[in-house]
């Protein structure tokens, strides 16, 4: 048995070893050191990127790693771990064994002892050289890039279009030749510029070539703007994707209107001269025609043989490419005329004799003359290689060329037939291009909104293509680390299915589609405006989406303060006019009620008094009656003089009359007593607290003080107050404001009425003159239905009142007047708002109705009403309060 202490030595032994081996094997400097910057350790890693090997270095400073100008380093971080912090990802430059500079990356932590004492630190050191040395070559690069921009800008035209077509980009010359802006080319078809001079197959055979991702050159004539039309060398290169086909073409063009001008002057000038030789050609054929018979047949051959050379030469001269052939010395035998120009000479016959180092670029002749010397050596030909060319006037161009052995009938080689072909145009297009991607890659990776790319799959799924570099500054997540995976992969289940359905959207339209989204992404919430585009292919099918998205939380984020804001004022403003029109008709009805009540005060005294009397004047008067009558009885025969004085007065009338005089009297006091008992419960000035009242006084005693309004007048007709009540129980409330309520109510139906009887108003006046009038206010007093006599209108007012679920009470306030049209209707209960002239209604009162019931009395007040068929307010409350 192995004693404890034992195994737990050897297994700390095991434990360190290990330690040491990873340390060993960490491709990162692992540098230990004390606090007075002694080194202490020194891995194998430390001896590669500084030169210094362990032996060397430790027990030594680590200041000699550290350049002149950064020693105030050292004391600073040395500062940060004595006091316990870390140091990480801390960047500088630090000195090798050989003198040379190397960039690293700094992370520092502290060393404790079994005391948890700081004695040292542990310094691990990343050798980032090449990575600082591609950041600089990058800032170079975009800076040639922004330059070339420039520069291809102030030079070319060019225009990029989608797979079907649509203009997605234009830069200034493009603008400047068509005479569009960029807003009016940005999204319009190509078509915008379609001159119609060109026949549709011309088109058909451009797409088909650049739709299998070939590259298309070729002269078009388009139209601009304002109708001019204008000529342009155009190549169209495609831009494939990762499925090799393409998804959009840039199209680089220069203008050449002023040479296909030229052309076509030249062209009718040869035109004009085959006519011509066309013409010489039959004159001289009638005149051989004549003279044939006198040829022998040798003159024929070598006519035959001439016209064969003048036709083969002929042919060399109209060949599009540029043709020649020297012989085995490298000298030139012959070429067309093309090539003759572009050597600098008048003609093909000039060039005879003479060797590449006698023209125009004779500078790089000694690398045409090796071409030759292969091609004549090897009796190999040496097809479709590029090589450049210096005209005589110092212009420099691309070509592609062949050559091949010439031989004789022995078959040997006898020297050398090449051709070649300009493609300075298309090298040129090609630089442009390249440079176009370098630029619109620049702008990918640094435009400040989000750039995102996803693949349609054939199961109808989307994946991540990649984003640019905001994209992965804002999710936190590379463009290689999303690359292949689906929204909901790299955003969770709920974002992801948002972003999913955005983009089924997309799919299912096939065009554009921009939207707003709110995104829960990593516990925070985004609100994001994004565009997505789809891509098509040959086919049509849609097998890429790229999408752009603008960060909108911040606006969102105040839209919502400023809608809180807005709801706040509104409510705010909503109570301010209400406690307004509270304050102004509390003070009208207060006011009011006062002078109700002194009115009343006042006339219920003097009633009171005349009243209390009527009754002794009475009695007093029936015992002077009697007194009188006995006189009668016992002296029928009075004095003359009695008996005038009683004829002058004619005492038998007053006998009978005063007894009546006396009753009428009476009959007034009680009128004048029901009025004032009615101003009194309407104004309700000592109940201004919560309390069972009786419904049906207070509407009696509204319609008491509305008498003078409802009776019959010289211009219109009574109207009819038809009273339907139920039995209904006490109910709990505030009596004033109830009155008022029916108040308002009765007051807008009576209003209403008198606007119907304007209508009737020369009826009523032959109602008037006729015997009829009577009979139609009796017929209409005495009725208890809603219906009237033909062809008269009588206006009417019916007040039903009803127990509502034996909790609450309803009272319904009908007439058939005029009714109130929906748009008016609507708006009834809103502060302020009235159809009355000006000084005939505050726009209050119904308002203020409304807010009686609904808020002091937890009821409902409805109005139901059509134009033409009158107007129904139902009042509703409970019965109870508590």
């Amino acid at each position: 048995m192995r004693p404890e202490g034992l195994e737990t030595a050897n297994a700390e032994m095991i434990a360190v070893a290990r330690l040491a081996a990873i340390v060993e094997s960490s491709d990162d400097a692992i540098i230990g050191k004390a606090l007075d910057g002694t080194v202490t350790s020194w891995n194998a890693s430390a001896e590669r990127i500084f030169g210094y090997s362990a032996e060397e270095i430790i027990g030594r400073s680590v200041n000699l790693l550290v350049p002149d100008h950064r020693l105030d380093e050292g004391s600073k971080i040395l500062d940060q771990i004595k006091q316990g912090q870390r140091v990480e990802h801390f960047e500088t430059v630090r000195r090798r064994k050989d003198g040379t500079l190397v960039h690293i990356s700094l992370s520092i932590s502290p060393i404790k002892d079994e005391t948890g004492q700081i004695i040292g630190a542990s310094k691990i050191a990343r050798d980032i050289t090449k990575h600082q040395q591609a950041e600089d070559a990058l800032r170079r690069s975009l800076k040639d890039l922004a330059d070339i921009k420039f520069a291809l800008d102030q030079s070319s035209i060019v225009a990029i279009t989608d797979t079907e077509g649509t203009i997605t980009y234009a830069n200034d010359k493009f603008c400047e030749i068509s005479k569009y802006s960029k807003s009016e080319l940005i999204g319009q078809n190509h078509h915008i510029v379609n001159s119609g001079c060109h026949p549709k197959s011309f088109f058909q055979q451009m797409w088909a070539a650049i739709s299998l991702g070939q590259v298309w050159q070729g002269e078009i004539q388009n139209r601009a703007k304002d109708g001019t039309f204008y000529w342009i060398d155009m190549t169209v290169v495609p831009f494939l994707g990762q499925n090799g086909k393409p998804y959009q073409y840039a199209a680089v063009c220069s203008e050449i209107t002023v040479r296909k001008q030229v052309e076509s002057e030249l062209q009718e000038l040869n035109e004009e001269l085959e006519s011509r030789i066309i013409e010489r050609t039959a004159e001289l054929a009638q005149i051989n025609q004549t003279l044939q018979s006198e040829i022998g047949e040798r003159q024929q051959i070598e006519e035959a043989l001439q016209q064969s050379q003048q036709m083969l030469q002929l042919v060399i001269n109209t060949f599009p490419q540029r043709v020649f052939w020297k012989d085995k010395n490298f000298r030139y035998l012959g070429c067309n005329t093309i090539f003759a120009r572009d050597a600098g000479l008048e003609s093909p016959e000039q060039i005879v004799g003479r060797d590449d180092f006698e023209l125009a670029w004779k500078e790089s002749a000694p690398l045409y003359r090796a071409d030759d010397q292969f091609v004549i050596e090897t009796n190999v030909p040496k097809v479709n290689y590029e090589e450049s060319q210096v005209r005589e006037d110092g212009t420099f161009f691309w070509l592609r060329t062949n050559k091949i052995p010439l031989h004789n009938d022995a078959k040997e080689v006898i020297g050398v037939f090449g051709s070649y072909e300009d493609i300075s145009d298309r090298k040129q297009a090609e630089a442009m291009l390249q440079e176009q991607e370098q630029f619109l890659r620049s702008i990918y990776d640094n435009v400040e909104y989000v750039i995102f790319v996803l693949d349609v799959l054939d199961n109808g799924e989307f994946r991540y293509v990649g984003w640019n570099a905001n994209a992965a500054k804002g999710s936190g997540l590379s463009s290689a680390e999303v690359a292949g995976k689906t929204p909901k992969e790299v955003f969770g289940s709920e974002a992801g299915e948002e972003i999913t359905q955005a983009l089924s959207q997309c799919l299912q339209v096939g065009t554009m589609v921009t939207d707003e989204k709110r995104l829960m992404f990593q516990e925070q919430e985004f609100w994001s405006i994004a565009t997505l585009n789809p891509l098509h292919n040959s086919e049509g099918k849609i097998y890429r989406i790229v999408g752009t998205s603008f960060d909108i939380s911040d606006r969102k984020r105040a839209e919502v303060l400023l809608q809180q804001q807005k709801e706040q004022l509104e409510h705010a403003l909503k109570e301010l006019q209400q406690m307004q029109m509270q304050l102004v008709q509390s003070e009208k009805m207060s006011g009011l009620g006062q002078l109700v009540a002194g009115v009343a005060h006042e006339i219920n005294n003097p009633v009171n008094f005349i009243y209390g009397n009527l009754i002794h004047a009475n009695e007093y008067t029936q015992d002077l009656l009697g007194l009188l009558r006995l006189y009668q009885q016992h002296h029928p025969n009075p004095h003359p003089t009695v008996q005038a004085e009683a004829d002058a007065i004619d005492l038998e009338f007053l006998i009978d009359d005063l007894p009546k005089l006396l009753s009428s009297m009476k009959v007034g006091a009680d009128r004048i007593q029901k009025i004032v008992a009615s101003l009194r419960t309407f104004s309700r000035m000592d109940e201004a607290e919560m309390k069972e009242v009786n419904i049906h006084e207070g509407i009696d005693s509204t319609l008491m003080i509305l008498q003078n309004r409802i009776k019959t007048k010289s211009d219109r007709l009574g109207i009819e107050v038809v009273r339907d009540y139920s039995n209904l129980p006490l109910v709990e409330c505030y009596a004033g404001q109830l009155n008022q309520v029916f108040m308002n109510i009765l007051s807008n139906a009576i209003d209403a009425l008198e606007e119907s009887s304007k209508d009737t108003s020369g009826l009523r006046q032959d109602l008037i003159e006729s015997s009829e009038l009577a009979e139609a206010e009796q017929n209409s007093q005495n009725s208890n239905t809603t219906k009237l006599k033909e062809p008269y209108y009588f206006p009417r007012i019916q007040i039903r009142t009803e127990l509502v679920d034996q909790n609450h009470v309803s009272v319904h306030f009908i007439d058939n007047g005029i009714g109130i049209p929906e748009h008016v209707k609507q708006r009834l209960f809103d502060p302020f708002f009235t159809t009355k002239p000006i000084g005939k209604g505050t726009g209050m009162g119904l308002s203020i109705s409304y807010q009686i019931i609904a808020e002091k009395h937890k009821g409902s007040l409805q109005c139901h009403s059509l134009p033409g068929q009158g107007t129904e307010f139902v009042l509703t409350i409970p019965t109870r309060q508590s």
